[in-house]
């Protein structure tokens, strides 16, 4: 494969991103800095126009390891490595615990037709 852009700004993929059927694509980030600004997971949008550069929304306090994102009913779905599963806001990265279980992710996937 080949590289189509890049997040820029010290910033490098932690995990998953999901793409809506409006365009809006989000991505699970993570500060790549020797000695990060950001201790934990970032929510980020992802502009194809520009290179798909990120836009840091904000970050996911206390979580680290958001391997899975997916999306439905206006909610991103984070997936994380403690069986985490996190309803995340995407207009302000807040987070909350939707529900947890023994399973470990490292992925997700949705549709791009899940309902806004």
């Amino acid at each position: 494969g080949s590289s189509v852009g890049s997040f820029g700004q010290n910033l490098g993929s932690s995990g998953d991103l999901v793409a809506l059927s409006t365009g809006t694509i989000y991505a699970i980030a993570r500060d790549t800095r020797a000695a990060p600004l950001y201790q934990y997971d970032l929510l980020v949008s992802l502009d194809p126009a520009n290179s798909y550069h990120a836009t840091i929304i904000g970050e996911l306090t206390r979580y680290t390891h958001v391997y899975g994102l997916a999306y439905w009913g206006g909610t991103l779905l984070g997936l994380d490595g403690q069986g985490n599963l996190l309803a995340i806001d995407p207009a302000t990265a807040s987070v909350s615990v939707a529900d947890t279980s023994s399973q470990v992710w490292y992925g997700a996937g949705s549709t791009p037709l899940a309902p806004n």
